[in-house]
């Protein structure tokens, strides 16, 4: 379960909540490295771009890969396809 109530950044977290989101942050970057078979999950939490806690979960294979000048336009498609792999992967964990 995803916190509902507004905070500026994630340190402004109360424990639990920044533990929830942890655990959550942990599920799906597994379920994200199983879904694009990429070593490792890079996990970003900057605090810029919009006001409010967030966190970047990105599939990578090099050094490099979490630099936002890096980043590739995805097909509305292909996000339909990651989001219903995070959520078959939530009905079997």
């Amino acid at each position: 379960m995803i916190p509902k109530k507004h905070v500026d950044e994630v340190i402004d977290l109360n424990d639990g909540d920044y533990n929830q989101i942890m655990l959550l942050t942990k599920r799906i970057s597994l379920i994200l490295k199983k879904h694009f078979k990429t070593p490792r999950a890079g996990i970003v939490i900057e605090g810029f771009g919009v006001g409010h806690a967030h966190i970047h979960i990105v599939p990578i294979l090099n050094q490099g890969d979490l630099d936002p000048d890096n980043a590739k336009e995805v097909s509305l498609e292909e996000l339909k396809n990651i989001q219903k792999a995070i959520h078959d992967s939530f009905l079997v964990l």
